[in-house]
């Protein structure tokens, strides 16, 4: 039998539809910072985190994208997010002495490679990110080189906040040689 409808006045309590802190749905408590689709989405207010690790050189944190078909592609961007933006969650915590906030951690080193079968991996890129506080974009010359794969590996991570080390950025455009961003989800 179909249980009947309650208005909503009639409802002393209700477990659907809310979230393990039994708050209700909002993008606030929504935020997921570790989502990759932050770097490709277009909307400079979100950003992407790599999993945290005890140490800055534990591991490389890495990022790949795979562009719908194979192109020529003129350079990358990596960009911060905007400051001022707003923080991962409300009432995050005071940031730790010596980090830096979720998407505004380039790594000390970045290294690109590029692949046309996702097998054959070609580095055009490894060295020193540049990284300072006020430096928001991080481009890099690719000359043309086709490919359909791009990875990205950051090394000699960032402090973010209160998470430990991570490669935490805004986004990552892909400029073919008409300038178009090929990376835009």
């Amino acid at each position: 039998r179909k249980a009947p409808l309650k208005t909503s006045r009639t409802i002393s309590g209700n477990r659907v539809g809310v979230n393990s802190s039994r708050m209700p749905h909002s993008p606030a408590v929504d935020y997921l910072p570790l989502e990759a689709i932050h770097l490709i989405d277009g909307d400079e207010q979100t950003c992407w985190c790599s999993r945290s690790q005890p140490q800055a050189d534990a591991a490389p944190a890495w990022i790949r994208l795979d562009l719908p078909m194979e192109r020529p592609l003129a350079r990358i961007v990596l960009r911060k997010r905007p400051a001022g933006a707003p923080r991962n969650q409300p009432g995050s915590m005071p940031l730790d002495h010596g980090a830096v906030e979720v998407g505004m951690a380039m790594p000390a080193e970045v290294e690109i490679a590029v692949s046309r079968d996702g097998c054959a991996w070609e580095t055009v890129f490894h060295g020193p990110s540049d990284e300072t506080p006020e430096k928001r974009e991080f481009s890099y010359d690719l000359g043309g080189k086709r490919a359909k794969q791009i990875r990205i590996t950051g090394h000699h991570l960032a402090r973010v906040e209160n998470w430990l080390f991570s490669f935490s950025i805004g986004a990552v455009d892909v400029y073919d040689e008409q300038g178009r961003n090929v990376a835009l989800a």
